[in-house]
């Protein structure tokens, strides 16, 4: 998980939290428990605590619905396409890892990009692959990104059956050059 979003987690955990104690407080009755104290009874910030709570309450409906709406319309993604034949008698799963290993081998003959990395994810109605890499600077493949881009995608119809409804996405993304055509890295050297 990325550092941003464990922070960001972490804050509105601690929110949700003060949000949640007064009623911790007010109910410890019922739990057996004594001895926590009301918010409204701290110094300093007793008289600011129940603005906090109402306008705090309503901010945290407001996130959680938010939350809710993108969790219902983000699409997932499937562990793989499953294909039938026509007579039913049995059937085969096409996994991610299946079409990234097609399209390694059609850039592995190709010799358009190399040190390529792709990933596949395959969705309800689109499957989309990202390809990473150095793209070949001779004036032969310069500028065939497409070619090879529809070549894949013909590829994957192929595999997967005319007939399936999904559309495929292919972008490639060229990982830049320095000037003495080494690739740019964040890594640090030793020297």
């Amino acid at each position: 998980m990325k550092k941003a979003i464990k922070i960001l987690l972490f804050i509105l955990f601690l929110f949700a939290l003060s949000i949640l104690w007064p009623n911790i407080v007010t109910y410890q009755a019922v739990a057996g428990l004594k001895g926590l104290e009301m918010p409204q009874t701290y110094p300093l910030i007793g008289q600011y605590m129940p603005h906090y709570l109402f306008w705090g309450s309503i901010a945290l409906a407001a996130i959680l619905l938010i939350a809710y709406l993108i969790f219902l319309f983000s699409p997932s993604s499937k562990a793989g396409v499953e294909l039938t034949d026509n007579q039913e008698k049995g059937q085969l799963v096409v996994k991610p890892s299946a079409i990234e290993g097609l399209v390694q081998s059609i850039l592995a003959s190709e010799r358009a990009v190399e040190q390529a990395s792709t990933k596949a994810t395959i969705y309800d109605k689109r499957i989309d692959v990202d390809i990473k890499g150095q793209i070949a600077r001779t004036s032969g493949l310069y500028g065939q990104g497409q070619e090879i881009a529809r070549r894949i995608q013909s590829e994957i119809n192929d595999l997967l059956g005319q007939d399936y409804p999904a559309r495929i996405n292919v972008t490639f993304k060229d990982i830049a050059r320095n000037d003495r055509g080494n690739v740019k890295s964040s890594q640090a050297r030793v020297i």
